[in-house]
């Protein structure tokens, strides 16, 4: 697979920066090239958006159109973006009322859309978290998915909240409980081919491009 594409889809103020900048960040150190981009709503305060993220072993110019994988942090995150996934691809969500969804899983089948859940509202608090760290749940079950290590999102997990030391340890608990979940029969499982080398790359943001050109 030369490239691999996820979605990360919910209300704003979810936590979907957060996500999408460990993410990023974990996979360019793997050696990956990255390309990212985040949706906003046109509201001043809430609303629903999503992040994708495209990565792969050549460089990446665009976004794709499709997607391998997606995050559903809430209902209309499960909804929307069922329909942009792929054939064979997969559908991650917590949401605990998905059963009364009732054309959920005529959808899934008819695009041989996988579908897992995890009760990551309840895993989270749980674990002494609230609702917003259904993404760090969720986070984790992606990574077991694409079948990479654990170990490699700790260090950017604990330098983004590192300024939260009390949440700090909640966060990492809430991405060891998805990694490690039990009960959700098989699990889908990505070959996802390792760099062999690092590019020598830069990860920036308009913002950032801005400044280092002036």
């Amino acid at each position: 697979m030369n490239r691999t594409t996820l979605k990360v889809a919910g209300e704003s103020g979810m936590g979907l920066l957060s996500v999408g900048k460990i993410v990023a960040q974990v996979l360019k150190q793997m050696g990956f090239y990255v390309h990212s981009d985040r949706e906003y709503p046109s509201l001043i305060k809430g609303g629903h958006s999503n992040l994708q993220i495209d990565f792969g072993l050549s460089p990446i110019h665009s976004l794709s159109r499709d997607v391998d994988l997606v995050i559903a942090l809430d209902r209309a995150g499960l909804l929307e973006y069922i329909d942009v996934i792929k054939k064979g691809g997969v559908l991650v969500h917590g949401y605990e009322r998905h059963e009364l969804i009732k054309d959920l899983h005529d959808r899934a089948k008819k695009r041989d859309i996988k579908l897992v859940y995890l009760p990551a509202h309840s895993i989270a608090r749980s674990l002494g978290g609230s609702d917003v760290m259904v993404n760090m749940v969720l986070l984790g079950l992606m990574w077991r998915i694409f079948g990479f290590k654990l170990e490699c999102l700790e260090a950017p997990i604990r330098k983004q909240f590192a300024k939260k030391p009390d949440l700090l340890k909640i966060d990492l608990d809430c991405v060891h409980a998805g990694y490690d979940a039990k009960g959700l029969g098989k699990v889908p499982q990505y070959k996802i081919s390792l760099p062999k080398t690092k590019p020598k790359t830069l990860m920036m943001d308009g913002n950032m491009g801005i400044a280092l050109g002036a």
